[in-house]
Formats: structure tokens, C-alpha cells, sequence
């Protein structure tokens, strides 16, 4: 049980610093450095279950190191205030390797729907203090997200236009 609810705490705790880069960096370095997670799986199932690697797995992982380490050695020369979004990005990416590694072992005991519901409950009530203390409301306003299809979507001649019929 205590597995399930640390998956949720660590998804929530990915969510949470991704969208807290993405105020304070740009979405495609926020991205780049969100997408580090394959490689610090990579290391916690080396460290923690012995798995291992062949050469071009480690040089290529080099590589995307060498660049995020470049890419915050950038920012820090731009301003300091870059500098915590990129490590927010970085950090939600080893809390996102952390889940799919407690993930990957919680598929052997339970099923997928029960690793499911516990992850979206804590996660829920995870992050349910943080939305409360922020200020934000929710539910959120109706109006401003009701779907509105586009309205060239509607029309006929879209349809037979670009899908043949």
C-alpha cells in the first residue's frame, strides 16, 4: 500500500513542478529537460534491480546529459530566475522516473486498475492542499472550458474536402 500511494505522491509531485517550469522557462526547454526522465529510469533500474546497459545506450545518454547540463549553463548566464525552472524540470523528471519504476513493480502485485485508482487518488489528494493554498479555484470557471468545435469543422465541404468522401 505504501508503494501505491508514493507512485500517486511522485506523479503529483511530476505535475506540479512541470507546470512551475513552464511559468518560468520556455515550454521547449522545460520539454528537453522534462524528457531526461528515460535516462534517470535507466540509472534508478540500474542502481535498484541490476539491469544493464550496452555501449550505445551509455554514450547516447552522455550525450542528452552533456546537453540539458549546456542548456541550464546557458540560463544561468541569461538570469538566475531561469535557473529554478530548469531545476524544477530536471527534478519532475527523476519524480517521473520514480513512478515508473514503483509502477513497474507494482504491476506484479495488483491490477491495472487498481494502481490506477490509488495513483489518481493520492495524486489527487496530493495535490489538492497546493491548488488550495495557491489561490486557484475549483472548480473552474464552466464557460471558459466548454468545447467549442471550430467552426470549419462543422462544415460539410471540410469533411469531403480533405477525407474524400
Amino acid at each position: 500500500m505504501c508503494l501505491l500511494l508514493s507512485a500517486g505522491i511522485f506523479w503529483a509531485a511530476t505535475l506540479l513542478l512541470v507546470a512551475w517550469s513552464l511559468t518560468q522557462i520556455s515550454i521547449a526547454i522545460s520539454t528537453v529537460l522534462h524528457n531526461l526522465s528515460p535516462i534517470f529510469t535507466s540509472i534508478g533500474a540500474w542502481l535498484l534491480f541490476g539491469h544493464s546497459f550496452n555501449r550505445q545506450f551509455l554514450i547516447g545518454g552522455a550525450i542528452a546529459i552533456g546537453g540539458a547540463i549546456t542548456i541550464e549553463f546557458e540560463d544561468l548566464a541569461i538570469a538566475t530566475v531561469h535557473v529554478q525552472g530548469g531545476i524544477a524540470a530536471i527534478v519532475s523528471a527523476v519524480f517521473v522516473a520514480l513512478y515508473l519504476l514503483i509502477v513497474e513493480q507494482l504491476r506484479t502485485k495488483f491490477p491495472p486498475m487498481t494502481i490506477q485508482l490509488w495513483i489518481c487518488g493520492s495524486a489527487a489528494l496530493a495535490i489538492l492542499p497546493v491548488l488550495l493554498l495557491t489561490g486557484e479555484t475549483f472548480p473552474c470557471n464552466a464557460k471558459r472550458m466548454a468545447f467549442r468545435p471550430s467552426p470549419s469543422l462543422r462544415l460539410p465541404s471540410f469533411w469531403s474536402r480533405n477525407f474524400n468522401l
